[in-house]
């Protein structure tokens, strides 16, 4: 089975728990917690409105995000279109494997048993579009019979793009699509 879930929100990256020498404690910053329950939360009631239970520990997920975050206001001109000069790729920090430690944890315990059940994994992180709200797409992958399902995240097979192909998960420099993932209901 597969589902789609956008979360609009601030995309966080997980940093190292920072140490008080004096109470010789450890603590993950106000801004990472919050953020990580609202991706949690978030997440949880859009997989419990669709009539999901968590996803049993036995079986193999794979997972692809997309981070989307929004353009400094130098990307753009004055009648707000974007600037020539701006950038295509988000090569700024936040690294996106800090992205994703974030968003693998907010999948734990609203749609994943645990992370462990992930086989396979994709992430990529963008610059939003003019017109596109800044946030964190998943699509979840789940199953143990259909193994094409589960390919088709990674790109390990070719596939047609189609209209309902939303998420370009990565391109190269000129733009040209590498990987297309299709985000489309299917069960």
């Amino acid at each position: 089975m597969r589902e789609t879930i956008f979360v609009p929100t601030t995309p966080v990256a997980w940093k190292r728990p920072q140490i008080n020498y004096t109470t010789r404690t450890m603590f993950t910053a106000p801004v990472q917690r919050i953020a990580r329950e609202v991706l949690h939360q978030a997440l949880k009631e859009e997989w419990d409105s669709r009539g999901h239970v968590q996803i049993p520990a036995h079986l193999p997920v794979c997972v692809a995000t997309k981070a989307v975050l929004q353009r400094p206001p130098s990307h753009l001109d004055s009648t707000g279109n974007l600037n020539p000069t701006a950038p295509g790729e988000h090569t700024e920090a936040p690294d996106v494997d800090n992205l994703l430690k974030l968003q693998l944890d907010a999948l734990k315990g609203s749609v994943l048993h645990d992370d462990r059940q992930i086989v396979k994994l994709s992430s990529r992180k963008s610059w939003a579009d003019v017109d596109e709200v800044e946030g964190v797409h998943f699509q979840i992958t789940w199953g143990e019979d259909d193994e094409s399902e589960r390919d088709d995240v990674s790109g390990d097979e070719a596939s047609s793009t189609t209209d309902n192909d939303v998420i370009d998960l990565t391109q190269d420099d000129t733009g040209d699509e590498i990987e297309v993932v299709d985000l489309t209901d299917e069960e």
